[in-house]
């Protein structure tokens, strides 16, 4: 169980203006109070040396919640967003198996299976909240052997059709990703060497939590590599 306030900070309050990075005009309000929240999480993980398997879910109880409410209207060509606050709840719950199919002594081969989902209710009210994400199942896999690890994700986020007021829908899509880990034969210190590629099926991904979405979707198809040394 938990127990959490926040103070509205100085945008929530005062803004009166163009956002750029979210292409918002957004409106704070100086009447905001005390945001407050009370919550219980629960997990469950169980594991022997054939299967694992962890649940964790959540339900917290908002008071005062503070959010960006968008308007229909539009000032400067941008869509209004008025901060405001509600009573709200959150409920969702994220939970993984997996199968570990081998474990040698230098090498093994997991198959694992991703569930994860949230859910918003504005109490006395019909609306829903903004920008919150569709549910999501995916496969993952993981191959490792000696220096070198190499895993796959392919996960799918369902469409969100449960939108605020004046928010548009989002589209389902799959998010096919792999990177490959090696840790280089390096004597002093910890250097590791990470090739990745994200949205390999080079889909149209419109990310329904970004303020954005609807005129900057996520890369398509791209690959990034990463050096890490720890001393």
């Amino acid at each position: 169980f938990n127990h959490a306030e926040r103070h509205p900070v100085a945008t929530e309050l005062y803004a009166y203006g163009p956002h750029a990075a979210t292409g918002q005009f957004e409106i704070g309000d100086p009447g905001l109070g005390i945001e407050s929240a009370n919550g219980i999480d629960l997990a469950i993980h169980y594991a022997n040396p054939i299967v694992s398997a962890s649940l964790t879910a959540f339900y917290t109880d908002f008071s005062d919640y503070i959010y960006g409410d968008p308007t229909g209207e539009e000032i400067d060509e941008l869509p209004v967003y008025q901060f405001t606050h509600v009573d709200a709840v959150f409920r969702g719950l994220e939970s993984e198996l997996t199968w570990h199919a081998w474990h040698g002594a230098d090498s093994f081969l997991d198959f694992g299976l991703l569930v994860d989902w949230v859910d918003t209710e504005i109490k006395e009210s019909s609306n829903n909240l903004p920008r919150i994400p569709p549910a999501r199942a995916g496969l993952d896999v993981r191959y490792g052997r000696d220096q070198w690890t190499l895993r796959s994700t392919l996960r799918r986020s369902f469409s969100q059709e449960d939108t605020a007021p004046f928010e548009e829908a989002s589209d389902a899509y799959t998010n096919w990703s792999a990177s490959l880990l090696l840790d280089l034969p390096v004597t002093k210190g910890q250097w590791h060497l990470v090739i990745s590629g994200e949205n390999l099926l080079d889909e149209e991904i419109h990310t329904h939590t970004s303020p954005i979405k609807d005129v900057a979707p996520a890369p398509g198809r791209h690959v990034r590599v990463n050096l890490a040394v720890a001393f």
